[in-house]
């Protein structure tokens, strides 16, 4: 293994035993995910939990520190050189992990991802990847929840001190020893015919404000929609989108002194 590979791969697993969790969940999402206000503690088994698609941004890769039980959740990873090294550390973690993307091996990627979900195992999105624009969700993912039946649990993560990378996605880099928090938005419904909205503020204030009855004529193919259906699907990207951005930028936040305070409280 070349010797970047090696540093991303151990690093990340060094990272993964050397931090503190606090995790923001709302009331809807914690079907799916767990037990929300968790100090020092991974969210809560997902054992008896229901499997959802959980979307995350390509920057705030460090979200996969924080999920369990990792043998139950699947990770789409890209066919490229970065992508083996976040494969091969990602099973290491103990993912299951689905090789494919958007241009290469996509729909290899995609029957694993929807055999994972029969197998009421939870998907991992990178909704901006493999390759950006930074924070533009893709398609692709919608069409995923949709064939596989799976609502959207949009996830972002923020490292009280850290550094952003110089890369396409501004990688979160966070110091050892840091500070992490997880903010979790409210379960999308994504399904044909399915009123969208996530829901103004349903992440605990996170305040999205997305528009409901998004999803109406929203198709289940993976590349034939007609005009309507991608319309549909245009309509649900930009949402989630939308509401992803809110979240962000309530993590980015989060450290401030008086939020921090008010969740202590």
């Amino acid at each position: 293994m070349h010797g970047f590979a090696a540093f991303f791969r151990y690093g990340l697993l060094l990272y993964d035993t050397s931090y503190r969790r606090l995790s923001v969940i709302p009331e809807a999402a914690k079907p799916f995910v767990g037990t929300a206000g968790i100090w020092n503690q991974k969210p809560g088994s997902m054992n008896s939990l229901k499997p959802a698609v959980y979307a995350y941004f390509h920057g705030h890769m460090h979200v996969l520190l924080g999920l369990t039980p990792r043998e139950r959740l699947t990770l789409i990873v890209s066919n490229s050189r970065d992508g083996e090294m976040i494969a091969r550390a990602a099973e290491d973690m103990g993912y299951q992990v689905a090789r494919g993307s958007r241009t290469e091996g996509g729909v290899k990627g995609a029957f694993k991802l929807l055999g994972a979900a029969g197998s009421e195992r939870s998907i991992l999105f990178p909704v901006d990847g493999p390759r950006g624009p930074k924070e533009v969700v893709k398609p692709e993912v919608i069409r995923i929840a949709q064939l596989a039946g799976l609502p959207i649990i949009p996830v972002v993560a923020r490292a009280r001190t850290m550094d952003k990378m110089k890369s396409w996605d501004n990688y979160n880099c966070p110091y050892m020893h840091s500070m992490m928090v997880y903010v979790y938005g409210a379960p999308m419904n994504v399904s044909a015919g399915a009123g969208a909205g996530a829901g103004a503020g349903a992440g605990g204030g996170a305040g999205a404000g997305t528009g409901a009855g998004a999803g109406a004529g929203v198709g289940t193919g993976m590349g034939d929609e007609n005009a309507g259906d991608k319309e549909g699907v245009e309509k649900l990207r930009q949402e989630l989108e939308t509401y992803m951005l809110a979240l962000s930028a309530k993590a980015e936040h989060f450290f401030d002194q008086d939020v921090y305070n008010d969740y202590l409280d």
